[in-house]
């Protein structure tokens, strides 16, 4: 943006706090009140939105969430069990010796899955898409389509296509073993790619990632679900094939959920396939780990190869470590749920309701300034702690949010307002030309604040001024005046008697008359001659006060 772009909006800025300043005086206390009404009715209409917009039950906000998980202090460790078996570079570059360039035949993973098994893994997900034939190794493909028929724990990837293909397909959705219609016939149509081997068809599981709007991914499922069906997923199959079955309806409240990332310092052990390949088809030792009662991911990681996403844990995200934690959290129920989101704006707007009442009373600043930041803090450590020793995110981002901004609203407020009572920079007095009286007065009621506004809806806020800080605080006087409150108005000499002769006696004896002074004409009570004015006044007012105090000033 340029200076003269960035200038516009500053000279808004700057004429709106000019013209806010120039009002506080007339906002009574519940200025604060009314402000924490609406930041409430805010907080209630960001939570409908939150509401409206989520997916099941996980209402939250996705900034929170990834700062809380980022900044956590500590986490579920990963499984030992779960292991990521990754064609890489390295694999890529060892199997082209044999096998040439990526793709190699269908028998290298079919001879690699039946030895898996045979070492003893308790569920593997082959997270590789064989939709169409290899022309060149017809007999590979048979091989594998073979073994795939008769290998027990290992499950394959299905696609879900976009809905708008629905009516082009011929499959419906319960013709897919494992998935849920929601209705007594094969459901509707669906949209799906499947692997062109049969042998796997009793054992597909969706890959595909649940993205939220900014592109990151958050959540998982055992279900993928859609209107009338849902369809199970590689991660779902995967933790049933390991022992973790679990009847899920088809409900979105009990199925979804937020992946607890393993940040913690410790990652999925991951196996280099070359290794994996050489040591149990080969028959190399290698050194590669024991496999036994291992649950095992198999995919890709190489460039150009991998499927790679935005997480919480980076920018990049291979979708195997996105898959092995979603396992992890359905086998070991760690998967994150989040707190209905009309509890926490309940406690929000509570704690905002509290802080305008607090503002709206005389209460000592630093007191209510303490409380503010004591309780933004603990927000701050409940959304943190909840997301590092629970399963449940408490998202308390709302009320540290909206609790800042009335917070500094009210600060806003605070300074206008006791600069146009003081009469400082922008908010001097501006009195009508009529008013040639200024008459100083000292306020002997314990409460300060409300015979001031008296004297402002008498006289008028332009009319009346605060003066206050007659006595430095290191002088000796400071203890003895630190409570005293002086109040100058401007006014003509009928306005002053009418406020005697018709004012409350007992409004009137909150005030003791100090001294009246000859203002002359408005115009020129500005510069040195107001500040000629003040420091009569501030003399006169403590000559005053050390004659009633000790009984002489001198």
């Amino acid at each position: 943006m340029s200076a003269g772009n960035l200038l516009k909006p500053v000279a808004l800025l700057v004429a709106v706090l000019a013209a806010y300043g120039l009002l506080a005086r007339r906002i009574s206390g519940r200025f604060y009140l009314v402000s924490s009404l609406i930041a409430c009715l805010g907080v209630i209409a960001y939570s409908y939105n939150l509401e409206r917009t989520a997916s099941g039950a996980l209402a939250y906000d996705s900034g929170t969430l990834d700062l809380a998980i980022d900044y956590r202090l500590d986490g579920p460790a990963p499984d030992p069990a779960i292991k990521i078996v990754e064609i890489d570079e390295r694999s890529l570059a060892y199997m082209a010796v044999e096998f040439g360039r990526w793709p190699w035949p269908r028998q290298v993973f079919a001879e690699t899955l039946a030895l898996l098994v045979d070492e003893g893994a308790t569920a593997i997900a082959l997270n590789i898409m064989f939709s169409d034939p290899d022309k060149g190794n017809p007999e590979s493909d048979e091989m594998f389509d073979l073994l795939a028929g008769e290998l027990g724990p290992v499950a394959y990837p299905l696609i879900r296509l976009s809905a708008e293909n629905d009516e082009l397909s011929e499959i419906k959705a319960g013709m897919i073993p494992g998935s849920i219609v929601d209705s007594d016939d094969m459901g509707p149509n669906v949209a799906v790619l499947l692997p062109m081997f049969p042998g796997t068809h009793d054992k597909l599981g969706a890959n595909n990632l649940l993205i939220d709007d900014d592109g990151l991914v958050r959540r998982s499922s055992r279900y993928l679900e859609d209107a009338g069906f849902a369809l199970p997923t590689l991660q779902g199959r995967l933790a049933d094939l390991s022992g973790s079955s679990l009847e899920v309806p088809l409900n979105p409240a009990t199925n979804q959920f937020l992946l607890n990332w393993r940040n913690q310092g410790e990652n999925y052990e991951r196996i280099s396939f070359s290794d994996v390949y050489r040591e149990l088809v080969l028959g190399e030792d290698v050194g590669i780990p024991d496999l036994t009662g291992s649950i095992i991911v198999l995919g890709a990681t190489a460039p150009g190869l991998a499927v790679l996403k935005g997480t919480a844990l980076s920018s990049t995200t291979d979708d195997n470590e996105i898959i092995a934690t979603a396992v992890d959290d359905l086998v070991n129920n760690t998967g994150l749920q989040t707190v209905n989101v009309w509890v926490t704006a309940a406690i929000t707007c509570a704690f905002l309701l509290a802080l305008g009442f607090g503002l709206s009373k005389d209460i000592d600043d630093e007191v209510i300034d303490g409380l503010f930041l004591a309780l933004e803090a603990a927000a701050v450590l409940v959304t943190v702690m909840s997301v590092s020793y629970t399963t449940y995110v408490f998202d308390l981002s709302m009320m540290i949010v909206a609790g800042a901004a009335l917070f500094g609203l009210a600060q806003v407020h605070r300074y206008a307002e006791k600069n146009a009572r003081r009469g400082v920079g922008w908010f001097r007095p501006k009195p009508s030309n009529d008013y040639q009286e200024l008459v100083a007065l000292e306020i002997v009621a314990d409460d300060a604040v409300k015979y001031f506004s008296l004297l402002e809806d008498k006289f008028g806020h332009n009319n009346v001024l605060l003066i206050e800080r007659l006595i430095h605080e290191d002088s000796i006087f400071a203890e003895a005046m630190q409570n005293t409150e002086y109040a100058l108005v401007f006014c003509s000499e009928a306005d002053w008697q009418s406020w005697l002769g018709d004012g409350d006696p007992a409004s009137l004896e909150a005030y003791r008359t100090v001294d009246k002074f000859q203002s002359g004409a408005s115009d020129e009570i500005e510069g040195d001659k107001f500040r000629s004015i003040l420091t009569r006044v501030a003399a006169r007012c403590l000559e005053d006060y050390l004659t009633m105090r000790y009984g002489s000033a001198s």
